[in-house]
Protein backbone atom coordinates (compact mmCIF):
# COMPACT_ATOMS: atom_id res chain seq x y z
CA UNK A 1 0.00 0.00 0.00
CA UNK A 2 0.98 3.44 -0.80
CA UNK A 3 -0.15 6.23 0.28
CA UNK A 4 1.35 9.42 -1.08
CA UNK A 5 0.89 12.93 0.76
CA UNK A 6 1.59 15.72 -1.47
CA UNK A 7 3.35 19.03 -0.18
CA UNK A 8 2.85 21.95 -2.14
CA UNK A 9 4.22 25.08 -1.35
CA UNK A 10 4.34 28.55 -3.13
CA UNK A 11 4.19 31.95 -3.15
CA UNK A 12 1.88 34.84 -4.98
CA UNK A 13 0.24 33.98 -8.51
CA UNK A 14 2.11 30.94 -9.11
CA UNK A 15 -0.10 29.38 -6.28
CA UNK A 16 -2.72 28.18 -8.70
CA UNK A 17 -0.13 26.54 -10.92
CA UNK A 18 1.25 24.67 -7.51
CA UNK A 19 -1.66 23.53 -6.69
CA UNK A 20 -3.01 22.70 -11.02
CA UNK A 21 0.42 19.92 -10.42
CA UNK A 22 -0.45 18.82 -7.24
CA UNK A 23 -3.82 17.74 -8.43
CA UNK A 24 -2.46 16.60 -11.95
CA UNK A 25 0.00 14.52 -9.51
CA UNK A 26 -3.01 13.27 -7.61
CA UNK A 27 -4.86 12.18 -10.52
CA UNK A 28 -1.99 10.12 -11.77
CA UNK A 29 -1.05 8.42 -9.28
CA UNK A 30 -5.05 7.18 -8.82
CA UNK A 31 -5.21 6.07 -12.57
CA UNK A 32 -2.16 4.48 -12.39
CA UNK A 33 -3.18 2.45 -9.29
CA UNK A 34 -6.36 1.21 -10.71
CA UNK A 35 -4.44 0.49 -13.64
CA UNK A 36 -2.05 -2.00 -11.75
CA UNK A 37 -5.45 -3.90 -10.42
CA UNK A 38 -5.27 -2.06 -7.36
CA UNK A 39 -7.73 1.29 -5.65
CA UNK A 40 -7.53 4.45 -5.25
CA UNK A 41 -9.19 4.34 -2.05
CA UNK A 42 -7.94 4.11 1.38
CA UNK A 43 -8.84 2.80 4.62
CA UNK A 44 -10.26 6.25 5.79
CA UNK A 45 -12.70 5.95 2.51
CA UNK A 46 -13.00 7.88 -0.72
CA UNK A 47 -12.72 11.49 0.07
CA UNK A 48 -13.75 14.57 -1.81
CA UNK A 49 -11.28 14.09 -4.34
CA UNK A 50 -10.97 10.50 -5.17
CA UNK A 51 -14.73 10.41 -6.19
CA UNK A 52 -14.07 11.03 -9.63
CA UNK A 53 -12.04 7.40 -9.64
CA UNK A 54 -14.92 5.37 -8.24
CA UNK A 55 -16.75 4.23 -11.82
CA UNK A 56 -13.05 3.78 -13.10
CA UNK A 57 -12.23 1.31 -10.45
CA UNK A 58 -15.58 -0.01 -9.77
CA UNK A 59 -17.74 0.43 -12.99
CA UNK A 60 -21.46 2.40 -12.82
CA UNK A 61 -23.48 -0.81 -11.19
CA UNK A 62 -20.73 -0.95 -8.39
CA UNK A 63 -20.64 2.41 -7.86
CA UNK A 64 -24.69 2.40 -8.15
CA UNK A 65 -24.77 -0.70 -5.39
CA UNK A 66 -22.60 1.54 -2.72
CA UNK A 67 -24.97 4.09 -2.89
CA UNK A 68 -28.02 1.96 -2.61
CA UNK A 69 -26.25 0.34 0.66
CA UNK A 70 -25.57 3.89 2.07
CA UNK A 71 -29.19 4.98 1.73
CA UNK A 72 -30.73 1.81 2.86
CA UNK A 73 -28.16 1.71 5.77
CA UNK A 74 -28.96 5.82 6.48
CA UNK A 75 -32.62 4.98 6.91
CA UNK A 76 -32.18 2.09 8.96
CA UNK A 77 -30.32 4.17 11.18
CA UNK A 78 -26.89 2.20 10.92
Amino acid sequence: MIEPLIFAASRGVEIWLTCKLAASLASRLARHAIALGGTCTGEHGIGFGKTPYMIEEFGESGVALVRTLNMHSIRKGF
